[in-house]
């Protein structure tokens, strides 16, 4: 893997291979027992080609009959090597225990900067998400899940000190790899915390819930009827299991809902700041940052973007947030409406050594625009 290759991609090498051979340390076989999910998409993003090319690394390294199961985007990741029963079956219950795994890590960021004990968020966490793993290898169903989530948002809700004040909440949104690996955006998330803000994190779901309203626009642009009814029947699904599951958390994840991609999307097209039809993570930053700018986002103080180095989508979006946000300085008369806390992350091959310095001003604008809200 040279420094010419997306970082994500990096990481997927050395995660799947380091899993593989953690397997056949443990006396596990991986060509008999492990497969690897590695979702794709059209377009000239090179993830399109990630599964291909993991599957020349999985063969030179033994791991002739792991499969790379790869469903696409443009068929809402339905397009599994099974029959079409057991892939709705399995569709289901990979969406619910993403969700709820989802909330149990809104929950440890809610939790985290106001907890009375130091790390017992993390433990807390650390317990839940395991037990969700026996669940949903189990087919847990959504009601057994419900039940899961209210007994998790119990033990969340112990560990908060609520007399505590409220930090500035910041969105970590961007490239959905680089923003949800750690180890890939130099643990972003703790820095931020540790410069006293609450961070919310675009999870996964938000890119599953675009996905599927981008299809159904498309399909009924095309007039495929048949993928627009598939697309409609996986919408009403996934808004009932939303409800159910993020329910019990209602409360205790107060300001921290996360928003509609869709909205955001159709604000940015109605307004011709952008065109919905580019797919992928850029219209999400743009719309996000733009929905900051006009004030709609009543609960969010700043915007922290991350993205790899080269990545296409990443750098439209910049380049596109950083002329609004300039336009909105010359157009705004008042200074509180001015303020608009936005930084941006680029993460290549070597880290960056100003990070921390950059996230400390980030963090004083944010308790600035607070102060003015």
């Amino acid at each position: 893997i040279s420094t010419n290759n997306c970082r994500p991609f990096n990481f997927q090498v050395g995660d799947n291979l380091g899993w593989l051979y953690e397997l056949k340390e443990k006396g596990i076989d991986p060509n008999i027992r492990a497969a690897v999910l590695e979702p794709k998409s059209k377009g000239p993003c090179r993830f399109g080609q990630y599964s291909v090319i993991l599957r020349n690394f999985f063969d030179e390294n033994g791991f002739t009959s792991v499969p790379v199961i790869d469903p696409n985007d443009d068929e809402d990741y339905t397009n599994l090597p099974l029959s079409y029963s057991d892939s709705i079956k399995l569709s289901k219950l990979f969406y619910r225990g993403a969700f709820c795994s989802d909330i149990l890590y809104d929950a440890l960021l809610r939790s985290r900067p106001y907890e009375k004990e130091r790390g017992s968020a993390e433990t807390v966490y650390d317990d839940l998400r395991n037990e969700l793993y026996v669940l949903v290898e189990k087919e847990a169903s959504t009601k057994r899940l419900t039940e899961f989530m209210q007994k998790a948002e119990k033990r969340f809700e112990i560990l908060v000190d609520h007399s505590r004040k409220r930090k500035p909440i910041v969105v970590m949104n961007g490239e959905i790899f680089v923003r949800c690996h750690p180890d890939a955006n130099q643990d972003s998330i703790k820095l931020l915390e540790r410069y006293g803000l609450e961070v919310r994190l675009n999870m996964f779901s938000q890119w599953l819930d675009y996905i599927n309203k981008f299809n159904i626009f498309i399909n009924k642009e095309l007039k495929d009827f048949k993928g627009l009814f598939s697309s409609l029947l996986k919408k009403r699904f996934m808004q009932r299991v939303i409800s159910r599951l993020y329910g019990p958390f209602a409360d205790f994840l107060q300001g921290r809902a996360p928003h509609d991609p869709q909205h955001s999307i159709d604000t940015v097209q109605n307004e011709y700041i952008f065109e919905k039809r580019v797919e992928g993570e850029s219209p999400l930053s743009i719309g996000e940052v733009y929905m900051l700018l006009k004030g709609d986002l009543r609960d969010i103080c700043g915007i922290y973007h991350v993205g790899p180095f080269g990545c296409m989508q990443e750098t439209v979006a910049t380049s596109k947030i950083q002329a609004l946000i300039q336009q909105h300085r010359r157009e705004e008369k008042t200074i509180n409406k001015r303020i608009a806390p936005f930084m941006d992350a680029v993460f290549g091959e070597s880290e960056l050594p100003n990070l921390e310095a950059e996230i400390a001003a980030f963090a004083e604008k944010c308790y600035l625009k607070k102060e003015l809200q």
